[in-house]
């Protein structure tokens, strides 16, 4: 009998998801083994990203130490800390990160064939970076589009704004027209 498991994490949070494939295991003690620290992976980095959102955000801001100090006690029960040494997820093992980024980016990234000498959790640590590094970027420009919008006037941002639905494909190029037609019909009376 052989076994075979594929074990995601999906991280709603971060819009990230961490697929791990694992094959070719005979003894089922083992490949248990194997599972469970293929669940360990995914619980390191929602960790990271859970504390990663909460400094990166104003979430906490409004609240008094004692309800910090809760809050980050419930993150620790959900979200615990955990020492990620892959030393079982070597051989048989593939690894798939996807995550979407802002304005709609989607990035996929495989490890097929993970040699006995290769350290996976610096592969691992690597592409996070990478995908980390990228996200960056894409979130500076979904900041810098929201500040460029707050110098527009209202009206002219209500238009950019229509003009992007209808990029989008939330509304219909047709739609967009009608209604700056109308705006002009308005704005002639």
């Amino acid at each position: 009998m052989e076994f075979e498991a594929y074990v995601t994490r999906q991280m709603t949070l971060a819009d990230e998801t961490l697929c791990i494939a694992i094959q070719g295991d005979m003894n089922f003690e083992s490949f248990k083994a194997r599972i469970l620290q293929a669940c360990e992976c995914g619980d390191y980095r929602v960790h990271q990203e859970v504390h990663r959102l909460i400094e990166d955000t104003s979430l906490l801001e409004s609240m008094n130490p004692e309800e910090i100090c809760a809050a980050y006690t419930t993150l620790t029960i959900l979200y615990p800390q955990m020492k990620f040494l892959p030393e079982l997820l070597k051989k048989g093992v593939k690894f798939e990160i996807g995550k979407l980024n802002a304005g709609g980016e989607s990035i996929k990234v495989r490890v097929q064939e993970i040699k006995q000498n290769d350290n996976v959790f610096d592969i691992l640590v690597g592409l996070w970076d990478l995908i980390d590094t990228r996200l960056n970027e894409t979130n500076h420009r979904e900041l810098a589009y929201m500040e460029h919008l707050k110098t527009v006037d209202y009206d002219t941002r209500l238009k950019v704004i229509m003009l992007l639905d209808t990029l989008y494909g939330r509304q219909t190029p047709e739609y967009l027209k009608s209604r700056l037609a109308q705006e002009l019909v308005t704005n002639d009376l």
